[in-house]
């Protein structure tokens, strides 16, 4: 992404897309805090107890698409 910052999270609110991408070479450095923000994220989701990801939002995928182009994502 233009900011630098991965993507982490899904691509809309009702999305069945899940994103862990854009850790530009480190993502092994990366991976078990991504992993457990994930694991959280993707817990909360599939236990119908969606709320918006605490302090997460600025690795949101969301932040990168404007809403007209997450209507063609496809799971």
């Amino acid at each position: 992404p233009a900011d630098g910052r991965p993507l982490l999270g899904f691509c809309a609110e009702y999305s069945p897309v899940y994103l862990a991408a854009g850790m530009s070479g480190l993502g092994f450095k990366f991976a078990p805090g991504v992993a457990g923000i994930a694991f959280e994220q993707l817990r909360s989701h599939l236990a119908g107890k969606d709320r918006p990801s605490l302090g997460w939002s600025a690795l949101s995928p969301r932040r990168q698409m404007p809403a007209a182009s997450l209507a063609g994502i496809q799971p």
